[in-house]
C-alpha cells in the first residue's frame, strides 16, 4: 500500500499523488469524518471540491459512504475491488474510525497493506499521528516483509513499500 498523507486537501505535491495511484487511476473518496454534519450545501460543495481537485490531477473518484456498509464487511471488500485506492478526507477522526470500524474497513485496510498497487490518501484524519494511519503503518510493518520508504515533506507524508533497497 502506498499511503499519501497530506496536511490539508491535497498539499502541494499533488503529482505525487497522481504518480502513486495506479491502475485506470481510479479512487474511493471516503467523506465520513464530516458525518457529524448535517449540513447538506457543505456537503455538497465538499464532494465536488475533492472530485475536481482529485480530476485535476488525472485521477477519477467516486465517492464511498461507509454508513451503506455497516455490518456488511464482505460487501465493501466487493466494491473495494473497483478501486485503485482511498482518498480519506478531513474531518472528525473519531467519527471516521468509527465509521471505519462498523464497515469493516479496518480490517479491509490490514488485508491491503502489501499490496503495493493499492493507494491511501487523505488529510487532516490522516496525519501521522492519527488512529487511522498509525494502525496501517504498524500493521504494514509487520505483514509486508518489506521496508518502508517513508518520505516526510513539510506539507504531506508519502509511504510505499520499499522492495528493492532504495
Amino acid at each position: 500500500m502506498n499511503l499519501y498523507l497530506s496536511s490539508y486537501r491535497l498539499g502541494e505535491r499533488g503529482a505525487e499523488l497522481a504518480a502513486m495511484v495506479g491502475g485506470r487511476k481510479h479512487i474511493a473518496v471516503v467523506r465520513n469524518a464530516v458525518d457529524a454534519s448535517d449540513d447538506a450545501e457543505r456537503h455538497r460543495l465538499g464532494r465536488e471540491r475533492e472530485r475536481d481537485a482529485l480530476a485535476d490531477l488525472g485521477i477519477s473518484s467516486a465517492p464511498l459512504d461507509l454508513r451503506d456498509y455497516f455490518g456488511a464487511p464482505d460487501a465493501l471488500r466487493q466494491e473495494l475491488r473497483a478501486f485503485d485506492g482511498l482518498w480519506v478526507t478531513g474531518g472528525n477522526t473519531f467519527v471516521l474510525r468509527r465509521a471505519m470500524g462498523l464497515s469493516g474497513l479496518d480490517a479491509l485496510l490490514r488485508e491491503r497493506v502489501a499490496d503495493a498497487s493499492f493507494t491511501y490518501g487523505g488529510y487532516s484524519t490522516c496525519c501521522r499521528r492519527s488512529p487511522v494511519v498509525g494502525m496501517v503503518l504498524t500493521r504494514a510493518r509487520r505483514l509486508s516483509g518489506a521496508d518502508w520508504l517513508l518520505k516526510p515533506r513539510a506539507d504531506c507524508f508519502l509511504a510505499r513499500p520499499d522492495r528493492d533497497g532504495t
